[in-house]
């Protein structure tokens, strides 16, 4: 991991961790009045060292909640076996937030809402399963919608993720935050885009195999 972030953290152009703590989720505003978050939902997940907590807590719900042999296994079982719905999410190509991240979301939301900023938040693993599936999101997903959608009511405007090779869209028109999940260059050749804000939407500019959108939300005051 320290490779990784020497690697690609360049001042004033690009990074992949907090400087300070060293996480591999953090926060930055690219403009007045807008906040960019940025999620790890790998830091519980049986992708990390055997000595990190993360791979621990991976592997106890695991085991709570895939009946299948996911483990000793991989790549040699059904994952899906004998299973349907929610708990379709408990895979090892998933992961999910440590309650630490969880707390530090959480408190992300709270400067943005005191501050009226608007929010974005990036993720690898999709949050919402209707931008996705049952089988893509994150472990932890339904907590963290639940700070998104209420915590950060009217605060948090948009989602975007991948993962989900097929990508996918959700707007939930009660709490106004649009989920985006991009096509995954892997299946689908050229797919990325430009997002460009303003006060009262997000303009998503596709190429390729990612749709462009306008994206409306409570304007900023």
């Amino acid at each position: 991991w320290d490779q990784l972030k020497e690697l690609l953290n360049e001042p004033d152009r690009h990074k992949i961790s907090d400087p300070d703590s060293g996480t591999f989720y953090y926060s930055f505003q690219p403009h007045a009045g807008w906040r960019v978050i940025m999620l790890n939902p790998y830091e519980v997940s049986v992708i990390q060292s055997e000595e990190h907590e993360g791979y621990h807590e991976a592997v106890r719900l695991l085991k709570k909640h895939n009946p299948n042999d996911v483990l000793s296994t991989q790549g040699n079982v059904n994952y899906f076996a004998n299973m349907e719905g929610e708990v379709l999410r408990y895979v090892p190509f998933n992961g999910g937030a440590s309650k630490q991240q969880v707390d530090w979301l959480r408190s992300e939301i709270k400067i943005a809402k005191e501050t009226r900023e608007k929010v974005i938040v990036l993720s690898h693993l999709p949050l919402h399963h209707r931008s996705a599936s049952h089988r893509n999101i994150a472990y932890n997903s339904p907590e963290i919608l639940e700070i998104l959608e209420k915590e950060g009511r009217d605060v948090v405007v948009m989602v975007m993720s991948g993962h989900a090779h097929s990508g996918g869209f959700h707007s939930t028109g009660e709490h106004g935050i649009h989920h985006i999940t991009v096509p995954s260059p892997l299946s689908h050749g050229e797919s990325h885009g430009v997002v460009e804000v303003f006060r009262d939407r997000v303009e998503v500019n596709g190429v390729g195999a990612l749709p462009s959108r306008i994206l409306r939300f409570k304007a900023i005051l």
